[in-house]
């Protein structure tokens, strides 16, 4: 999994902590990155949907 999030840059990686990790609300969420919450939501699909496409997810995947 951390070949998979190390692909990421350094903002979605802080995204991604912040909100799966560290449990942000999305408020806290929106002060951090200073986006509205439709700005937030796509930015999680975004983030998930690269995850979801990257190669290292799918062989860990299969590994299950």
């Amino acid at each position: 999994m951390f070949q998979a999030l190390s692909t990421l840059s350094e903002e979605d990686l802080s995204f991604i902590m912040l909100k799966y990790q560290e449990n942000y609300s999305t408020s806290e969420l929106e002060t951090h990155f200073n986006l509205t919450n439709e700005e937030l939501e796509a930015k999680e699909m975004k983030i998930l949907s690269m995850l979801k496409n990257n190669d290292k997810v799918k062989v860990l995947n299969k590994k299950k």
